[in-house]
């Protein structure tokens, strides 16, 4: 085996080792958001009562809501679709390691 052959295989040896830690990570963040969903709809009630009655029909209340449902649908989105809105690294190097 050749120097080059073993920094080659050294190389995509480590690459799916980076590949599967990103692959847990993300279904890492996935569990955490649907946690922190689970745990707030189950315990944060009484509040938004209040909000609505002091602030009915006001136009910036449904400014704060679109808003907030914007960010919490695009944090969702990103979630679930993270992994594939990421685009694969461009190779550069003279000996095609990349792919």
């Amino acid at each position: 085996m050749t120097n080059f052959e073993f920094m080659k295989e050294e190389y995509l040896s480590l690459r799916r080792e980076i590949e599967a830690s990103i692959s847990e990570l993300a279904t890492l963040e996935r569990q955490c958001v649907l946690a922190t969903a689970g745990i707030y709809n189950k315990h944060a009630k009484g509040w938004e009562h209040f909000h609505y009655q002091a602030t009915r029909n006001k136009f910036r209340t449904k400014v704060r809501v679109a808003a907030w449902l914007t960010l919490i649908a695009l944090t969702i989105f990103i979630a679930f679709h993270g992994s594939t809105i990421v685009a694969e690294p461009k190779c550069h190097s003279e000996n095609n390691l990349c792919r």
